[in-house]
C-alpha cells in the first residue's frame, strides 16, 4: 500500500510540474500578445543629434511604432561612451518590456574589459536585434598632402611618432580601428590626440589644422565632404555613399571596423516580448520607405535578430578580449 501511495504521489508530483510549466509558457505567450499595452521608454546614451539618435529614429519614428501601435520615447542619458545607460540597463532598469537601451559596439563590449569599475557586462543585458553597421574611415583636410592611406604610412615612418591623430575614446571603435590599422602598417607610430566628445570635435580639430588625420565614421562625413578627403574605409566593399573611397584591403591593409549599432533591453526580459520587438525591427526594417530613409541618412543596415546579435556579440567579445591584452603586453 504505502509503495502505492508513494507512486501515486511521484504521478501527482510530475503532473503538477507539467501544468506549471505549460501555465509558464502560455503566461509568457499571453504577455508577448498583450505587449505593447503603452508606449516604451527608449534610452539612448549618447547626445542627441549624433548617430545613434539619428539611427533610431530613422527605423523606429514611425516604422516600428507603427507596427506595433505604440510610441517609443526617447531619452537620453548621456555619459562615458554610453557607459552610464549600460549600467542603467544591467543594474536598475525594469524588466517589464517597458524600457529598452541603444548599444554601440565595440564600446558597449570594451568598457568592461578595460575597466575595473564598469559594473555591468555583457551577461547583465539582453540584445534585441542589430540595426546598421558603420565602418571607419580616416579624414584628413582637403589640402593636405595626404591622398591615401599609404601616404599616412609613409610619412608615419619617416617622422616616427609625430603624425598627428585625432581619435575617438580609448578602446571604443574608432580607438580599436586605429590600433589595428598601426600593427597592419608595421607597427607604425603617432602621436594620438583624444576627443572623447564626439565626432564633432575631431573634425574640428582636422580642419582648424590641429591634427593632421581623425578617425570617424562612414556615415558621419558627408556633412563635411567638401572640406575633407576621405582616404580608406574599413570595410570589406565600397559604400554607395562615397564610391569613391577606396576600402583598407583595396590599398593593401586588411583592416575591417565598424561601429554596430542596435537595441537592448535589461536581462531577465520575457523572452517572447524580446522575439516580437526583434521581429517588428526586421519587418520595419524591410519596408523600402525605411530603407530609403536610411539611404538618404547614409546608414548601412546591417540586420540581425536577437539571437543572431547575441552570437555576434560572444563572438566580437572574444576578439576583442585579445586585442586588449594584446596593447598590454605591448606596453
Amino acid at each position: 500500500m504505502k509503495k502505492l501511495i508513494t507512486i501515486m504521489l511521484a504521478a501527482l508530483l510530475v503532473l503538477s510540474m507539467t501544468a506549471c510549466g505549460g501555465s509558464n509558457n502560455e503566461s509568457s505567450k499571453d504577455t508577448a500578445s498583450k505587449w505593447p499595452e503603452k508606449s516604451i521608454n527608449f534610452v539612448i546614451g549618447f547626445k542627441a543629434g549624433g548617430g545613434a539618435d539619428i539611427t533610431a529614429r530613422a527605423v523606429f519614428q514611425p516604422f516600428v511604432e507603427d507596427i506595433l501601435g505604440q510610441k517609443f520615447v526617447i531619452s537620453y542619458l548621456e555619459g562615458s561612451n554610453g557607459e552610464v545607460s549600460y549600467t542603467e540597463a544591467a543594474t536598475t532598469a525594469a524588466k517589464d518590456g517597458y524600457t529598452m537601451y541603444w548599444v554601440a559596439h565595440p564600446g558597449f563590449l570594451t568598457i568592461p574589459l578595460t575597466k575595473d569599475t564598469a559594473k555591468y557586462k555583457l551577461e547583465d543585458i539582453t540584445p534585441v536585434a542589430r540595426i546598421a553597421t558603420d565602418a571607419n574611415v580616416f579624414i584628413v583636410p582637403k589640402d593636405s598632402e595626404f591622398n591615401s592611406v599609404k601616404d599616412l604610412v609613409d610619412y608615419a615612418k619617416a617622422h616616427p611618432g609625430e603624425l598627428t591623430v585625432g581619435d575617438g575614446a580609448l578602446n571604443a571603435d574608432d580607438d580599436l580601428a586605429l590600433e589595428q590599422w598601426l600593427r597592419a602598417a608595421g607597427d607604425i607610430s603617432v602621436n594620438k590626440i583624444i576627443y572623447s566628445g564626439g565626432t564633432t570635435d575631431r573634425v574640428t580639430a582636422v580642419l582648424g589644422g590641429h591634427v593632421q588625420m581623425s578617425v570617424i565614421n562612414a556615415s558621419e562625413v558627408t556633412p563635411y565632404i567638401n572640406e575633407v578627403k576621405v582616404l580608406g574605409l574599413m570595410a570589406k566593399e565600397r559604400v554607395d555613399f562615397l564610391p569613391d573611397v577606396p576600402t583598407f584591403a583595396e590599398q593593401g591593409y586588411e583592416v575591417y571596423n565598424a561601429s554596430d549599432r542596435g537595441v537592448m533591453m535589461p536581462g531577465g526580459v520575457d523572452e517572447a516580448i524580446v522575439a516580437k520587438l526583434s521581429d517588428a525591427i526586421k519587418k520595419a526594417m524591410e519596408d523600402p520607405k525605411c530603407q530609403e530613409v536610411m539611404k538618404n541618412l547614409n546608414l548601412t543596415p546591417a540586420f540581425l535578430d536577437y539571437k543572431e546579435f547575441k552570437a555576434d556579440l560572444e563572438r566580437a567579445n572574444e576578439a576583442y578580449k585579445e586585442i586588449i591584452a594584446a596593447n598590454k603586453d605591448a606596453k
